[in-house]
């Protein structure tokens, strides 16, 4: 199959026997039926876990002779779960295609003084005063806030007295440092200071300026157990360039100059390896408020998630009604910041359901209650809490020999390899 669309973006056309997508992360690819006409089988396998379920998918040819929903024979070979080298492969062989045809691009070669850096490492920490484990970025964990955090951010701003922004002081916030406030040699144990205790858990923004040019380097860290896993970072309300990746600390003075300035893949989604570093360019054209997290649902739960606030001064103000949904929601408390787990955080998710009214959660968000209630439900029996006891499943369709066929593919919940 041959990958010709990334997440919005075409790709200079690529082709691959299978694939590794993360949570969050969609790949056109285009396959052509030219195979004697019969029922082929497509499988897939779960990546960065010891173990989980299969899929399948049968491409079945006009004509052919009907077959049940049974693979004969061995499952085909997949890759190791914790293999990188698959991931790492797809990743240096995406590329833009015609990439002046994307206004955006001078950002890429930006003078070095116009462009805004961030290191951000993700570790572990347990709650002092819960007792919990929490993810945090730069020392910070993510606490949701109890009503969408551009109302937040629209009345500090407008507020009589309040200071230009990005100075502007958002009550009940805490402004993410642009590097790690302990830093430490990130492939080693987390260090003493980060992982006992969390510094600060409250929602965490990076305040920005509209039209700003901001570099974010994404860095991996081992996580209590020393384990250190694959992060999926998903950037809503923009797409970005990912300029560069490695392997080990990332090194600014010996690391820039392996950046892929020409030609990077433009997307929203991107893969943190173990132990690696993946650095994305972006520019702050999108005035608003606009989630920035880990696409694995527990570990954004869990405070791996900051916001990217950009110019709220210039925000109109909300439009009637806009705050009815909070308002009434049976979890509204707004003197409480950490109370119930609002995901209306920056009005960034795509999908709206108030039908179901939960004790915990506010209305509008009952999706992601049912995500999170049906992936505790699949993890009850196993010994890891991010496998799946879900069946495989089985989809069939009818081809024509010498027909092309578009594949689009995504992943929403779990690390998978398509073959």
């Amino acid at each position: 199959m041959t990958i010709v669309e990334v997440e919005g973006t075409l790709c200079e056309p690529f082709e691959v026997s299978s694939l590794d997508v993360m949570p969050g992360q969609r790949f056109s690819a285009l396959v052509t039926m030219d195979k004697d006409p019969d029922s082929y089988w497509a499988t897939t396998s779960v990546r960065y876990r010891s173990s989980g379920p299969y899929g399948g998918i049968i491409f079945r040819y006009k004509g052919a002779p009907e077959t049940n929903l049974t693979l004969n024979g061995p499952f085909p070979d997949h890759p190791l779960w914790n293999e990188t080298e698959p991931t790492e492969v797809l990743e240096r062989n995406l590329v833009t295609k015609n990439i002046d045809s994307y206004p955006d691009h001078d950002v890429l070669s930006a003078d070095e003084n116009a462009i805004r850096r961030f290191v951000l490492v993700t570790t572990q920490a347990t709650d002092q005063a819960s007792g919990m484990l929490r993810w945090a970025v730069n020392n910070v964990t993510y606490v949701m806030p109890p009503k969408p955090f551009i109302f937040s951010a629209y009345e500090a701003c407008n507020v009589e007295g309040a200071a230009p922004w990005p100075e502007t002081i958002v009550p009940g916030s805490v402004v993410l440092p642009e590097a790690p406030p302990n830093p430490w040699n990130y492939t080693e144990p987390v260090h003493e200071s980060v992982g006992s205790y969390n510094k600060e858990s409250e929602p965490s923004m990076i305040p920005a300026v509209e039209g700003e040019i901001i570099e974010v380097i994404l860095q991996n860290a081992r996580a209590l157990n020393n384990v250190s896993e694959m992060h999926p970072w998903h950037l809503h309300g923009y797409s970005f360039y990912v300029i560069g990746r490695g392997n080990g600390v990332y090194d600014k003075e010996n690391d820039m100059s392996s950046y892929n300035l020409e030609n990077p893949i433009r997307r929203d989604t991107v893969t943190l390896l173990p132990l690696g570093w993946t650095a994305i360019r972006f520019r702050a054209t999108n005035v608003g408020v606009w989630t920035f997290h880990c696409t694995m649902t527990a570990h954004l739960l869990m405070g791996m998630e900051t916001l990217l606030v950009v110019s709220p001064d210039r925000l109109e103000s909300p439009p009637p009604g806009s705050r009815a949904c909070i308002e009434t929601s049976l979890a509204y408390d707004e003197s409480n910041t950490s109370s119930g787990v609002s995901f209306l955080t920056s009005f960034t998710y795509h999908q709206v359901d108030g039908a179901n009214i939960s004790e915990n959660l506010p209305p509008c968000l009952c999706f992601v209650q049912t995500t999170i209630e049906a992936s505790t439900t699949t993890q009850a029996n196993s010994d890891d809490p991010y496998n799946s006891d879900f069946e495989d499943t089985v989809t069939s369709g009818s081809l024509f020999k010498g027909s092309a066929i578009l594949i689009i593919i995504a992943s929403i919940l779990g690390y998978s390899h398509f073959d």
